[in-house]
């Protein structure tokens, strides 16, 4: 018998290979991700997914619509949590 856990993870994967196929899923692998900011518009941001070395991860699907109370520019590192494994969240400018 699959534990509660395993059911919304199950649940979860299918959302994303539907909405996003082909792609690595956000969870659970990664709670934490380092991103880049593509666009920045009135505290609204679109992020896209980058390894150790700052290349964009072409396996994850971009962000969009990420807000935010903080401001930053296009192009800023920030690392980005993914609260309850789906809803982004900006922490913070990565120094």
């Amino acid at each position: 018998m699959k534990s509660i856990r395993d059911i919304i993870i199950g649940v979860i994967k299918e959302y994303e290979d539907k909405k996003y196929p082909g792609k690595v899923s956000l969870v659970p692998v990664n709670a934490v991700v380092q991103t880049r900011i593509g666009q920045a518009d009135a505290f609204i941001y679109r992020l896209s997914v980058i390894d150790r070395k700052g290349v964009v991860d072409k396996n994850y699907p971009v962000l969009t619509d990420v807000r935010s109370a903080a401001l930053y520019q296009k192009g800023d590192v920030v690392v980005v949590q993914f609260i309850y494994g789906r809803d982004p969240y900006i922490v913070g400018r990565q120094q």
